[in-house]
């Protein structure tokens, strides 16, 4: 996968994927912890970014494309037979149309309103862990290029930052 070092929202010092990788990582610690008792789907690279369209190297479905893909996906899995759906969100731009996507799908949809279904991203899952004052940051919460997602590619991927 190449990843596009140049001004983007997250900085001069970090590439465009940074909402993939992170999430992506964290996903993959996540299945690595619970076993057997969850099934990880692909990580879905593309959301809906148009808020960031000025920074070159964004790609970003439309909010109503990206409500039905989020939907399309929610309901591939419950035809699958699974009941409980957990969707991990990497991008905050994606927070209000990923949860509108699913309280849409459960209101139009007898399957879906019979599930579990959410929606939330890494940093509020992991809110009690990534306090500012547990590791010394003084950033109050995490944003574009702050010293959360920087030291998460530090340790994540290290190559990828430029210091």
């Amino acid at each position: 996968m190449g990843h596009i070092k140049t001004l983007n929202p997250h900085g001069h010092h970090l590439p465009v994927f940074v909402d993939t990788i992170q999430v992506h990582s964290l996903a993959e610690k996540i299945e690595r912890q619970m076993g057997d008792r969850v099934l990880m789907a692909p990580t879905l690279w593309l959301g809906s970014s148009h808020h960031h369209k000025d920074f070159p190297g964004t790609l970003s479905l439309a909010p109503s494309v990206y409500t039905r893909v989020i939907q399309s996906l929610a309901l591939s899995v419950l035809r699958a037979g699974f009941r409980r759906l957990f969707f991990l969100n990497g991008h905050g731009g994606n927070e209000i149309l990923g949860g509108q996507a699913l309280a849409e799908l459960v209101a139009e949809n007898d399957e879906a309103d019979q599930a579990c279904l959410a929606l939330a991203s890494w940093w509020a899952v992991g809110a009690e862990a990534i306090a500012p004052a547990r590791h010394g940051l003084t950033t109050p919460f995490v944003s574009h290029a702050c010293e959360y997602e920087t030291s998460l590619m530090l340790a994540l991927r290290p190559e990828l930052v430029q210091l």
